[in-house]
């Protein structure tokens, strides 16, 4: 039997429904607010001297007014009909558009102001986004050919010359945008429909697949005639309205010898055996598909007489013939997915071995198992999937003392965006060949994730398993070798084990694991850890914790430190660090080591940052009222999560404006990993921040750094030693040398140079003989609270 199954002729339609309705739905309040702008400006305005109409400006915007109204309205319309209601909906929308557009183009280039050519993208986009790049570039053709047409009808009437140069070239840079644009959004539409598609298709595909083996598993137990009736109820849980079986009697002749669901003249029919959908199934011997979107002539008309939109025939073979067809309809107006086409072959397969059981048991027995093995194993590897690991190790937690590993690939993403996924998954492949090698038979192992994997010893000691976990990490030294491509990866694996806690559940050991894996991960990957209790209660307390910073910055219980940073040669105070704080009502005062990384994890670093950043600038304003130009400036520290946010700029440049502070008195720290990492959206948004005018420091400087060219490309102001070479910059010449270098290459870079972490007075004085600019720490300063550190300034300046 073939799995095969014909689409009989018709194409399927290219406008995409969701996509259609989606745009309309935000088109519509942006028509709305060009009503109100429109009548608003058209109302009240005065034309140029000399430039009067020939009609009253006032119904100017009330007909630009209507015609945005009228497309609103068409738009909705649209939404609520069917298909193709919606695409002629769209297609007249983009028309009016192109007609608003164009008449507000020609009123204002009658007034002889820049004719703002820039609004054809209005129209133009608009097509773009609902019906592709060709339809964006028709849409430029024809409301160019009309802006020219207007631009020139109307500079004639108002005795002004035509520029043609001037609209070849806006033509020509609509175009060159247009196309970009349009051929980037039909690359990315194209890969979301792509996945969105395979995952509706999996999701489909699962369930179904759980439908018919729970129907394959009654047909097997019973009598032949039963089994039919299982089979036809089988096909109505998959999701249609009308099924039908057709058999072949002893003497050759066909008929209709049951029906379940919506009675049907059609189905019931004595002509259907030789005609339509089940004559084309006995000649051709495969599945049939008539959809709506795949039309066929000889049975079309018929079945939407009949109400039906969907219909497939799909045989019932015995000992190499065709002896039966199911067919099966329903009233939806749909696409059939390829599962159903599938789940319905399953069904017709083991219907026609239930009825030749004696002859058929082993392929029986073989289709039972297919149908487990997909429900419990990973398609792609094929080993036992989350579930199956999880029902597995229950059982062998009831038998006694069991241990789990978890292995998670490092830096896996990075491979499967360089490397495309169709190598990742050859990978991924490979890497599950080479655990199952490395277990053998004392094990079991399992994908339980992207690119996470289980693997159960039963029996087991944590000492057993960390053995394993040994020999994992020591296996996977050697490359892997995927055709001409070399790859050598590697792991990180947490480890645990019940034999402490022998009444734990499956699922609790397999998070546990998973917290170890991760504290692998956070040590430096590429090795194993055991999972302890505390771990667990670190993981509960991370999460508490998380939970508490959200309402601390929600109710304003983050607070702000300063540091003064001091000038070496003179003592001044210069600038001062601001510093995030946290008294924790319960655990009091939380390290910024701890609650920073969770909130970049988390996302609330940019709540956070923009709350110290505002703090701080407001302070620093606070204090310019009663020292004036002697007023210190402000420094405030960035994470890469932030700078990595095109909004960044503007969350500075707003608290800037919001609390008056001048850019040259604040400097904005970021770390050298930052700036290393060589990201040009990073890059972007440091320029900008330094066009504001505000200052850039570098730091914690020296703690990775393996290449200092981006010291040049940066625009940096500042230059911030990490206090790990400040600590023996007075006893280690090493550390005395690499200052040296550091002051030395810094100045020749026109940069400062701040000195991290002073503590005694031999710091100091070494910082001053080697050049050193300026200096904090807490031989000069500790950090103070902002009341204290106002009193501070007020008491140098008396």
């Amino acid at each position: 039997m073939t799995t095969e199954y014909s689409r009989l002729s018709g194409a399927e339609l290219k406008a995409d429904e969701e996509r259609l309705d989606e745009v309309a739905r935000l088109l519509r309040p942006v028509r709305n607010v060009a009503v109100v702008l429109v009548v608003f400006r058209f109302a009240i305005y005065i034309p140029p001297e000399g430039k009067e109409y020939p009609f009253s400006p006032f119904w100017i915007g009330v007909v630009l007014a209507i015609i945005l109204l009228l497309t609103n309205f068409i738009s909705r319309m649209g939404s609520v009909r069917d298909r193709v209601a919606l695409i002629r909906s769209a297609r007249v929308e983009i028309v009016l558009d192109a007609m608003t557009t164009l008449l507000m183009l020609g009123a204002v280039i009658y007034e002889g102001r820049h004719p703002g050519y820039a609004l054809l993208m209005i129209p133009i986009y608009e097509a773009s986004a609902r019906f592709g790049l060709r339809a964006g570039m028709f849409t430029w053709l024809t409301t160019g050919a009309a802006y020219v047409a207007i631009s020139m009808g109307v500079n004639d009437m108002a005795n002004r010359g035509a520029e043609p140069g001037i609209l070849t070239y806006q033509l020509t840079a609509i175009f060159l945008v247009v196309l970009m644009t349009g051929l980037l959004g039909d690359l990315t539409n194209r890969q979301l429909k792509r996945a969105k598609r395979q995952a509706l298709h999996a999701e489909k595909r699962s369930e179904l697949l759980r439908l018919t083996a729970e129907t394959s598993r009654s047909m097997t137990t019973l009598e032949s005639g039963e089994v039919l009736d299982i089979a036809l109820e089988g096909a109505m849980k998959l999701g249609f309205e009308a099924v039908d079986l057709f058999m072949v009697d002893p003497l050759g002749e066909w008929s209709l010898v049951r029906h379940v669901g919506m009675p049907s003249a059609y189905v019931s029919d004595s002509r259907i055996a030789d005609l339509g959908v089940v004559g084309e199934v006995r000649t051709r011997g495969h599945t049939v598909v008539v959809d709506h979107y795949q039309d066929w002539e000889p049975a079309s008309e018929e079945l939407r007489a009949e109400g039906f939109h969907v219909v497939i025939g799909v045989p019932i073979w015995r000992t190499g013939e065709v002896i039966g067809v199911i067919g099966v309809g329903t009233t939806a107006v749909r696409q059939v997915v390829p599962a159903e086409v599938e789940c319905l072959e399953l069904l017709a397969a083991q219907a026609g071995s239930a009825l030749e059981a004696s002859l058929h048991m082993e392929e029986t027995q073989g289709l039972e198992d297919r149908l487990a093995y997909e429900v419990s194993h990973d398609h792609l590897t094929g080993l036992p999937n989350r579930a199956w690991f999880l029902e597995r190790l229950d059982g062998a937690l009831n038998e006694g003392i069991a241990s789990v590993l978890v292995c998670d690939l490092d830096r896996f993403k990075t491979i499967n965006d360089s490397l495309g996924h169709k190598l990742g998954d050859l990978l991924l492949d490979a890497v599950a060949a080479r655990l199952v090698a490395l277990v053998g038979s004392g094990g079991m192992v399992a994908r339980i994730g992207a690119d996470e994997f289980a693997i159960q010893l039963h029996g087991s000691t944590s000492n057993r398993a960390m053995d394993m976990a040994g020999t994992i990490l020591d296996g996977f030294t050697k490359p892997i070798l995927l055709g001409s491509q070399e790859l050598v990866v590697s792991c990180s694996i947490g480890v645990a084990s019940s034999e402490e806690v022998l009444s734990i559940e499956a699922t609790t050991l397999l998070r546990d694991a998973d917290l170890a894996m991760y504290r692998a991960k956070r040590a430096g990957r590429s090795r194993y850890e055991l999972f302890d209790l505390d771990l667990r209660a670190r993981a509960r307390r991370r999460m508490e914790t998380e939970t508490q910073l959200r309402h601390a910055l929600r109710a304003g219980g983050l607070t702000v430190a300063y540091q003064p940073v001091v000038s070496l040669a003179t003592g001044v105070i210069v600038s001062v660090e601001a510093l995030a704080r946290w008294q924790h009502p319960v655990h009091g005062a939380i390290h910024p080591d701890e609650f920073i990384p969770m909130a970049e994890e988390t996302g609330l670093i940019w709540e956070l940052g923009r709350s110290v950043l505002a703090q701080a600038c407001h302070e620093a304003r606070g204090w310019q009222q009663f020292m004036g130009d002697a007023a210190p400036r402000v420094g405030v520290n960035l994470s890469a999560v932030q700078l990595d946010n095109p909004a960044c700029v503007g969350m500075v440049e707003s608290v800037l404006q919001e609390t008056g502070l001048a850019a040259s008195s604040l400097v904005l720290e970021i770390t050298e990993g930052v700036v290393m990492n060589d990201s040009p959206e990073v890059l972007a948004n440091v320029t900008a921040l330094s066009d504001l005018g505000l200052r850039l420091a570098v730091d914690d400087f020296g703690k990775g750094w393996s290449s200092l060219a981006y010291l040049a490309r940066y625009p940096l102001s500042e230059l911030k030693i990490d206090s790990s070479f400040i600590d023996g910059v007075a006893n280690r010449p090493a550390d005395r040398a690499i200052v040296a270098s550091v002051v030395q290459l810094a100045h020749e870079l026109g940069l400062v140079v701040v000195a991290e972490g002073i503590e005694n007075s031999s710091q100091l004085e070494e910082l001053l003989r080697l050049g050193c600019d300026e200096g904090q720490g807490f031989y000069l300063h500790r950090p103070l609270a902002p009341l204290a550190m106002s009193s501070l300034l007020q008491r140098l300046v008396s």
